[in-house]
């Protein structure tokens, strides 16, 4: 975030740039909770009755080296 520290229960929220998958997020971001750090999904919905709002989603922080953490735990090396 810019170098500025974020604030508990506060957060921010990017469009997702090649967002090609329909169910994928329309937005998303790191946010502080009571001290935690989240990350929250964002996705444009319409209503049944036609109104258009968005639906959010708090979970754990996506990590893209997740895989080669996985593998250190495992133990084994990553070729490069």
């Amino acid at each position: 975030m810019d170098n500025k520290q974020q604030k508990d229960n506060s957060g921010v929220a990017f469009p997702r740039e090649n967002n090609n998958n329909p169910k994928a997020p329309w937005c998303s971001g790191p946010v502080i909770i009571d001290g935690k750090e989240l990350e929250v999904a964002i996705w444009k919905q319409v209503s049944k009755a036609g109104k258009n709002y968005l639906s959010l989603k708090f979970g754990p922080p996506f990590k893209k080296k997740e895989t080669a953490d996985r593998n250190e735990q495992r133990g084994e090396e990553i070729p490069f």
